[in-house]
């Protein structure tokens, strides 16, 4: 940001607000799309996001003013939300119970692993090529996977028109979304988890570059030991969800995110809150891990429960997902990155989220039996009526 803020000679401030019209028209985009993908199939839909994706980083590559920049972030993500919405609602076309738990999993360790990954690697585009091929990587990529859609991705536009609630309006849709009471609970379970992921993408910066002097190098090494905890936690949670609910999951995830707050509070206590990198990053590890079992299977409850508009209800997780993330990252970066305090204090907030969700989902009894029963007697009726 303080490249391009340098080469548009204009303040910080108006180029931080293309990112936040980034993340705002993400939000968005993936309700927008949610509705499409239900009523006109998954294919063309996909098509439409990615290419405007396209549109949107090519325009950042040609800006020649802040406001264009901003303009063209606002359509990229705008088109961007079309991703996940799409992965997920295919997926749960798909499969259901213990195979959609699998592949649910899976999907979530990609979503997870995105917004860690990416900045190491636009990094490293930025310091040897500008900030421009940025944008410029981000063009090519959405038109390979423009090419890569069109030629693998079958048309669904039956299926979708088949499943899809038609005597319901798009209102009366996402409101029996968010009357579902299982729904609800796994919402703010999934965001939650994901705004803890998300305080540490925003105050790790300050605490490991300014504060501890590490290297921009050394950074996206440790940056990076995320991501492979999230693999790891993908691989683990697929053969988990073949022996137990949902549900019980829930606890385990929540209960690593409070620990690692917890550890990392004790460990810098214990320096007289000195910082260092193994009081970071290695609490940091067990919260991830916390992270990624937390957003999968709190994603995987939402789509069982909504066999009828997968899309709209995975819209509804992710537009919530990226606005507390956004809200989050906004909050903190009000706070002096001196000490670890913040961090760990958000990750112990959102932590006691997932755990409340956990003992709401076990006083109710719901459980990967009852999403099985729903999904397999929905399957029995189009199967009929086909």
């Amino acid at each position: 940001m303080p490249d391009v803020a340098r080469w548009f000679g204009t303040s910080l401030a108006p180029v931080q607000w293309s990112l936040g019209a980034f993340l705002f028209s993400y939000a968005i985009g993936q309700i927008v799309f949610g509705i499409l993908s239900d009523r006109y199939g998954r294919k063309i839909p996909l098509l439409a996001g990615v290419l405007l994706f396209a549109i949107g980083n090519y325009m950042c590559v040609v800006a020649d003013s802040v406001q264009m920049l901003i303009i063209g972030r606002f359509i990229s993500g705008f088109g961007g939300g079309t991703g996940s919405v799409s992965a997920f609602a295919i997926a749960r076309d798909h499969w259901s119970g213990t195979a959609l738990s699998r592949n649910i999993a899976k999907i979530a360790g990609c979503v997870s692993i995105a917004p860690v990954i990416a900045p190491i690697f636009g990094a490293m585009l930025n310091q040897t090529a500008g900030w421009q091929s940025i944008f410029w990587t981000l063009t090519i990529l959405a038109i390979l996977l423009l090419g890569w859609i069109a030629s693998r991705l079958p048309s669904n536009r039956s299926l979708a028109l088949q499943t899809t609630s038609s005597n319901q309006s798009i209102q009366a849709t996402f409101i029996t979304i968010l009357r579902t009471r299982s729904t609800r609970i796994y919402l703010v379970a999934n965001a939650a988890s994901f705004s803890a992921l998300f305080a540490f993408i925003s105050l790790s910066p300050g605490l490991f570059i300014d504060q501890l002097g590490t290297s921009p190098e050394l950074y996206a090494v440790l940056f990076a030991t995320n991501a492979v905890v999230m693999v790891l936690s993908s691989f683990i949670l697929a053969r988990l969800v073949e022996h137990y609910s949902l549900a019980s999951l829930l606890g385990p995830g929540s209960a690593f995110m409070l620990v690692g707050g917890v550890v990392m509070l004790l460990v810098a206590a214990s320096q007289s809150f000195e910082l260092s990198i193994a009081a970071i990053i290695v609490p940091m590890m067990l919260t991830t891990f916390g992270i990624a079992i937390t957003m999968s299977v709190s994603m995987s409850g939402i789509m069982q429960a909504s066999p009828g508009y997968a899309a709209k209800a995975s819209s509804v997780a992710g537009c919530s997902r990226f606005i507390c993330a956004a809200l989050t990252s906004f909050f903190l970066s009000q706070f002096e990155t001196t000490t670890v305090v913040p961090l760990a204090a958000a990750i112990l907030v959102f932590s006691c989220f997932g755990i409340f969700s956990y003992l709401r989902l076990r006083r109710s009894g719901f459980s990967n039996s009852a999403a099985d029963k729903l999904t397999n007697t929905s399957a029995q009726a189009a199967s009929s009526s086909r």
